[in-house]
């Protein structure tokens, strides 16, 4: 067992072009003299405490046993902190052999993390908002979460498009509904992060050889915008192969993305620079909207993800 008291002060800011769509959606900061406001650099000082427990057999690769960890973070005035806030995260994990070279993994991850009397930045009353950084936000899906979906993109998303090469010369709404409806990957999807987070996963992991294995795995969860807003889970189940290296196992996994529709805000960049967010969300389906054949659709929803180290 280990505990760790820590302060971490870090004066960061933000790229405009990279950090542009995430406030003008999260927090209604679009227009361009507010974005150049809210990414300047600030402090981010939180107080961290994290307790990690383990009783399991191996680090790497654990055959029996469990580990618990658990964060918790405080960042305010008090700490010289621009960026108020609390958070918490907490992990479990539970390792069982079956038999000879059978593994059964199991693993459960959640967080919420809250403003409290947060910086707008914003001079305007009508325009504040309590801004938490994004890195202390919670995103899921990617090879050590839920792996059906590709990185980062489980949760709340927004759709974005390119007046200049999308829509250049038409009116924006029908442009973009059009494209939803017959090129839907014509938007680049970002993901918005929330303030709420849960994964579950299952593994039934079997060694082939010395350096061989085999695995399945049921991956679950969800980002929501804060607690009252959870839903039910999306499940993914995939398999996946690994390599037993000396520095690790070298893992390839395949998820399958049962996901359907869904009715995603949309923001458009303009010619001049602005950023505009349509006030009516688009549907977006980028399995199944051209009427695939069967093995067509089940190609795109596959999810392929290689990485080193176990996924828990």
């Amino acid at each position: 067992m280990t505990a760790t008291l820590s302060y971490q002060p870090s004066f960061t800011g933000f790229d405009q072009e990279s950090a542009d769509i995430f406030f003008c959606v999260n927090f209604g900061f679009c227009a361009p003299e507010d974005i150049s406001t809210v990414t300047q650099a600030r402090w981010l000082a939180p107080i961290v405490f994290s307790w990690v427990y383990t009783r399991t057999d191996h680090p790497i690769q654990p055959t029996h046993g469990y580990y618990l960890t658990t964060d918790l973070e405080r960042a305010a005035s008090w700490t010289g902190s621009d960026y108020q806030y609390l958070r918490m995260t907490m992990q479990g994990a539970d390792f069982q052999t079956i038999e000879d070279g059978l593994v059964l993994g199991l693993r459960v991850r959640g967080g919420v993390v809250e403003p409290t009397r947060g910086t707008s930045f914003i001079s305007n009353p009508d325009q504040r908002r309590d801004v938490i950084h994004p890195s202390k936000r919670f995103f899921a899906g990617g090879s050590q979460s839920v792996r059906g979906f590709g990185q980062n993109l489980l949760g709340p998303r927004v759709l974005v498009a390119d007046q200049r090469q999308d829509c250049p010369d038409q009116s924006l709404e029908p442009c973009v509904r059009r494209l939803a409806a017959e090129n839907p990957g014509a938007f680049d999807q970002r993901p918005r992060g929330g303030n709420a987070a849960l994964e579950m996963s299952l593994e039934l992991r079997q060694r082939l050889t010395d350096r061989w294995a085999f695995v399945l795995f049921l991956d679950g969860g969800g980002i929501w915008e804060d607690l009252s807003a959870i839903r039910a889970p999306t499940w993914t189940p995939g398999t996946g192969i690994r390599f037993l290296s000396p520095v690790g196992p070298l893992r390839l996994d395949i998820g399958y993305n049962p996901s359907g529709p869904t009715a995603l805000p949309v923001v458009v960049s303009l010619e001049d620079g602005n950023l505009i967010e349509l006030p009516n969300p688009v549907i977006f389906d980028p399995f199944t909207f051209d009427s695939p054949s069967l093995l067509t659709e089940i190609f795109r929803r596959f999810q392929i993800h290689f990485s080193i180290g176990e996924a828990f």
